[in-house]
């Protein structure tokens, strides 16, 4: 039992500050230097992640019956925009500066948790939060002035769609029943993920294309966050989102 908890507490910190830091790497690399459109980024970023919760989690039919309920819609659309400000978010910062202030998550959790739910906060919990948001103060002190505006407006956005999806997930009647009578609950949570990251990154991509293609063909500019036809093509930003998708799922 011993040998069991330190494997698990090894790949515990090694996902957190090798896994997750990768990613967090790629996502500033492809967003700063590949300049991968954010759409294209994420729909191909959910696609090969789907895939891969989908291929490991198997086969499964209670699964499916979650996908009729609008909270999983809502559940679906808060991750899916999240990840897109959060694209956005390592597009004007540093992946240290990113996942720093990603962290004002956990700030605004508590404080719709206590408000709404009457979570009141431990002292232990109130000294980490202190030091989150001195920790975010700090990043934005040193930001340049022409970004201030727009990182505290990505973060706290991204705060907001990641708070959505949490209490979401966690008064999910449907998915919560699934669970309950299942006899390998954490497979079926994962293929219920993939289910909706599949179904989500699909709208979004026919979607996103049907764009591409009035832009390309009426050379007429919707918006600068709409791809084009050939941002489709850009193999090298696709290859790097999807291998942030296989990565996010370890």
């Amino acid at each position: 039992m011993h040998s069991r908890n330190l494997v698990d507490w090894f790949f515990a910190f090694f996902n957190v500050f090798v896994v997750w830091s990768a990613g967090s790497i790629l996502a500033s690399y492809s967003s700063q230097v590949l300049q991968i459109n954010p759409v294209v980024y994420v729909c191909t970023m959910f696609l090969s992640c789907s895939l891969a919760l989908l291929l490991y989690a198997g086969p499964g039919k209670n699964s499916l019956n979650v996908l009729r309920s609008s909270q999983t819609w809502g559940y679906g659309i808060a991750l899916i925009f999240g990840f897109i400000v959060s694209f956005g978010l390592f597009s004007q910062v540093t992946p240290v500066e990113g996942e720093l202030l990603q962290m004002f998550t956990a700030i605004v959790s508590v404080v719709i948790g206590w408000l709404f739910y009457n979570r009141v906060p431990n002292k232990l919990q109130v000294v980490g939060l202190v030091f989150i948001l001195a920790g975010v103060l700090w990043v934005c002190k040193n930001l340049p002035l022409d970004k201030v505006a727009v990182v505290i407006f990505l973060f706290i956005t991204l705060a907001i769609f990641q708070c959505l999806r949490s209490f979401i997930g966690e008064n999910h009647k449907q998915f919560k029943y699934v669970l309950k009578f299942s006899k390998n609950p954490i497979r079926d949570q994962l293929r219920v993920i993939g289910y909706i990251m599949f179904t989500l990154s699909m709208l979004f991509l026919v979607i996103a294309i049907l764009f591409a293609y009035i832009q390309t063909a009426t050379g007429v500019r919707i918006h600068q966050a709409i791809p084009t036809l050939s941002d489709f093509l850009y193999f090298k930003g696709i290859f790097a989102a999807t291998l942030v998708g296989v990565l996010i799922i370890l």
